[in-house]
């Protein structure tokens, strides 16, 4: 490996399969290109860029050049069952950490090229979980054909397809998803006090959206996870969540399924009640699938499907909505969705992204469904 040297200069170091070993401080001296030419992989550091293992603990070894993640060889299932596209690990087995970010760069395989529908979630070894990677952190090349991601650590890490996969009646674009294990089904409809005093999830104490979380705890329309007792805030949201959260939140009147509102949808489940009250709402209509309208239960929500829906179920008029002008670079006029984040935007419910985009087609993580929703119900 390369020796990095103590003093300071801006002339990049290029390296090709290789890695660099670090002096006693953790720091790049100088900016800092890793390539592993065999996955198609780069890694960049900028200069002043230190390293720490997880302890707090200045990191003095070897940084290597990555290597992918085949599909058999990942920690556990991908979310929901999206689409596995790639797996890449950086820092072998040790958890290190940077005070500035280190931009990675991925050759996209040619079928993947100028799509612009990827997540990335890192693996979480302590909660055996993938979390969310912030989309304000991942990016494409111009041309489309590399990834680019930014991040704080290293880990494991997955790229997933969320591009629509069905043809849907109402306009909806979900990611496939046949996991149904909810975090929130062991709660029923009526049996929660609201006037309880709130112990937030470890992994929401500390989240920007706990004050939220707090208020729909309250409620009684979210409740961590059965087997871990998480909010998992940055995972995607489902179809069922949602609606539950929505139905409670917003005081509506919920009664038991006497029949199944949607093929897939098991009126003994659950979550019959709220899909029923959502249907008969007009909320939601369905996917069409083989002749068949079906509800896909456990399948994520965009972020232009859970406006509609939130709008929808507070009693907003969305076709009545004006249209004079979009906020957002990627919402246009003619778009099914472009009244709804019109109308969310103008009240203040919705900000976008720091690149004046507003991700209309990307899922909505349970923090980001949990704020929405906060601000619509005051």
């Amino acid at each position: 490996p390369y020796q990095m040297p103590t003093t300071e200069s801006s002339s990049p170091v290029k390296l090709t399969d290789r890695g660099v070993d670090l002096p006693d401080d953790g720091v790049f001296s100088r900016p800092t290109i890793i390539t592993n030419s065999r996955v198609d992989m780069t890694i960049e550091f900028e200069q002043g860029t230190q390293v720490k293992m997880n302890n707090g603990e200045i990191f003095a070894g070897k940084i290597k050049q990555g290597s992918k993640i085949l599909s058999t060889r990942l920690p556990k299932e991908i979310p929901d069952n999206q689409k596995f596209i790639l797996g890449f690990n950086l820092g072998g087995n040790i958890h290190l950490n940077f005070n500035k970010k280190v931009k990675i760069t991925i050759d996209l395989p040619t079928e993947y090229q100028s799509k612009d529908v990827f997540t990335v979630y890192y693996y979480n070894d302590k909660t055996d979980e993938y979390e969310l990677i912030n989309s304000d952190n991942v990016s494409y090349s111009d041309d489309g054909k590399q990834l680019l991601v930014m991040l704080d650590h290293f880990s494991q890490f997955i790229v997933v397809d969320t591009e629509e996969q069905e043809d849907i009646v109402d306009n909806n674009t979900d990611e496939n998803n046949t996991d149904e294990n909810n975090t929130d089904a062991d709660v029923d409809i009526d049996d929660e006090d609201k006037d309880q005093e709130i112990d937030l999830p470890k992994d929401a104490r500390e989240h920007w959206a706990k004050n939220y979380f707090e208020k729909l705890m309250k409620k009684g329309a979210i409740k961590g996870d059965g087997r871990t007792g998480l909010i998992l805030p940055n995972n995607y949201i489902k179809r069922v969540e949602a609606l539950k959260m929505v139905a409670i939140t917003l005081d509506k009147e919920v009664q038991g399924c006497t029949e199944a509102p949607f093929k897939d949808v098991d009126k003994d489940s659950w979550y019959c009640p709220y899909v029923q009250l959502a249907k008969e709402e007009g909320w939601v209509n369905g996917y069409e699938k083989n002749g068949e309208v079906l509800f896909q239960p456990s399948k994520t929500i965009k972020r232009g499907q859970a406006l509609k829906i939130l709008l929808l179920a507070s009693g907003v008029d969305t076709e009545a909505i004006e249209l004079d002008g979009q906020e957002f670079k990627d919402v246009k006029n003619t778009d099914w969705f472009a009244r709804v984040v019109k109308y969310a935007s103008d009240n203040g419910f919705v900000g976008g992204y720091s690149d004046k985009t507003f991700k209309p087609l990307s899922p909505i993580t349970r923090a980001e469904f949990a704020k929405i929703l906060g601000a619509i119900a005051q």
